[in-house]
């Protein structure tokens, strides 16, 4: 399965990356998103979409802090666009 991260702040999308790849989720960088580009594309190797976005957002929250606003999001979901 694919996720999108969104976030507007590029300094922090180099900490997600590393984060969710170091993580228990395995996950895979993929890139930027051609739709959206400020949401980082993952794949995951797991059936449970809101399980993996809720550890995502888990990992990403204690690597980052409160400080940066973000958004995880099915792939290829409209969610993200508007």
């Amino acid at each position: 399965m694919k996720i999108n991260v969104e976030t507007g702040k590029r300094a922090a999308m180099n900490d997600i990356v590393e984060a969710l790849e170091q993580s228990e989720l395995h996950a895979v960088f993929c890139g930027k998103d051609k739709m959206n580009p400020i949401a980082l594309v993952f794949e995951i190797d797991a059936e449970d979409t809101k399980v993996v976005i809720r550890q995502a957002e888990k990992i990403i929250k204690a690597r980052l802090g409160k400080s940066v606003s973000f958004r995880v999001v099915p792939h290829g979901s409209l969610l993200y666009y508007g």
